[in-house]
This record gives C-alpha cells, structure tokens and sequence, in this order.
C-alpha cells in the first residue's frame, strides 16, 4: 500500500493521521454519535390536558414521537354555500345554495329535480308560474327562459327561450316586469 492509496482495490485515501477521528477512511463516510439510550423523549399532551413541565436535560430531545391516529380515508363532498344571493326589488337577498327556479308559483323542474324553488310576489302578474331557473355551474351562475309568457331580460339582452346567458355580479335581471338582481356573497 503506498502513502496516497491502495494500488489493489483502485481508490485513493487519505494517509494515517490526516483524516478527522469520525471519518471512517475505508468509505469516506461520516461516522454519527449515537443517541443515549435513557434519553427522555416527549410526547404531545392529549387536547384539553396541561401539559407536564419538561424536564431539564443535557441534551435536546432528538425527536417528538407521536402516537398514531386512525385516519379516515374517505372524503366527503362539501358543497360551496353562499356564493350567489338574489337580491328581489322588494330589498330581500335570498341565498343560493344550488339551482333556483323562480316564478309566482314555481314548480320543481325535470332538468333540476333538487333545485330551490323561490315565489316571487307579482302584483302585475308579468311573471310566469315557473318563469326562469338560475342555475350554477361551477363558480358560475346561468340563466334559463323556461318558455315564460313575457320573457327573461339579462340587463337589456334578451335570454332566448331554451337558451342559456351567463349573469355576473351586480346585473340586472327582468322576469316580466318583476326585477331582481345577482350578487356574490
């Protein structure tokens, strides 16, 4: 063996009394000190207990150990509520937790079986039974002319029947003479 390596296994070293004490100079990997086995180690307080005051120890813990918990693997559908609110003419904001129907008496929709129904009070009577659906998509919200008698207006665009039109926060929007209008909450 010469002073820079070992001509048999082909890898320089480093010669005796050059390397520091923790490197093994077979592999030139770091040697680490083990841990002490009587080190205390913590472990969390269960919720609503008070903790015990830790101890005072030479040395840190090296780590927090906790105690394993089920995990229940299964998720749940959590609709978004709130999003959308109507705003009627009378000052009444009614929140949209899905599809709403509306009209002077309106009747559940085949397309939206689940859908809100919301009665609107027409005096002038311009309003359809079953006159329009909101409906949300998304983060969207999409209005439908259920074939009403005097039309669905977004603003001053006409909503054709069978057709959809996108409304966005703050438009207004004419079932009939009756006026309501959309709002994000």
């Amino acid at each position: 063996m010469s002073a820079i390596g070992d001509e048999q296994d082909g890898f320089i070293t480093l010669p005796p009394g050059i390397a520091p004490p923790n490197l093994d100079t077979n592999s030139g990997t770091r040697r680490i000190p083990q841990r002490p086995r009587d080190e205390i180690v913590f472990l969390p307080a269960p919720p609503g207990a008070t903790p015990p005051a830790p101890a005072v120890t030479e040395a840190p813990p090296q780590a927090v150990v906790a105690a394993p918990t089920a995990i229940d693997e299964e998720t749940r559908f959590a609709p978004r509520r709130g999003r959308w609110s109507i705003v009627l003419e009378s000052g009444v904001s009614v929140t949209m937790d899905a599809t709403t129907v509306l009209g002077r008496n309106p009747a559940a929709n085949e397309r939206w079986p689940d859908a809100q129904l919301l009665q609107v009070d027409d005096a002038q009577k311009t309003v359809s039974k079953t006159h329009a659906a909101l409906e949300l998509v998304d983060e969207e919200l999409w209005i439908h002319d259920l074939a009403s008698t005097n039309g669905v207006w977004v603003d001053d665009q006409r909503v054709e029947p069978g057709e959809r039109m996108r409304v966005h926060p703050g438009q207004e929007v004419s079932l009939g003479r009756f006026n309501l209008r959309v709002e994000r909450s």
